[in-house]
């Protein structure tokens, strides 16, 4: 009976010490991951870092870019106002031609 229990103890104690590898091994595995994770966060944080930098100019060249088309709006409506102008004169000057015309 006595070597009966001694042989189940060794057994489990050969099972203890199989588990405990199977620990190590996982746990091993379970920092390979957690550095990897460590790695991905560290590495999009940066790209983060970097999208963030771009919007930031591209926000600057579109509020330039928004000046730039209010200031050329203001050039077309001047435009449009000479324009006017001078199809208004040109309109005065037919009429006094035309009038300067039929004088003869």
């Amino acid at each position: 009976m006595d070597e009966k229990i001694l042989e189940l103890l060794q057994k489990m104690d050969i099972s203890i010490n199989e588990m405990q590898g199977e620990i190590k091994g996982i746990n091993t595995r379970l920092d390979g991951i957690e550095n990897e994770v460590k790695e991905v966060k560290s590495d999009m944080s940066n790209r983060f870092d970097e999208v963030d930098k771009k919007l930031d100019y591209i926000h600057k060249d579109i509020l330039i870019a928004k000046t730039d088309i209010n200031e050329v709006d203001k050039h077309l409506d001047r435009i449009d106002n000479n324009m006017n102008f001078v199809e208004m004169a040109t309109s005065k000057n037919w009429n006094e031609i035309a009038k300067l015309k039929s004088i003869k």
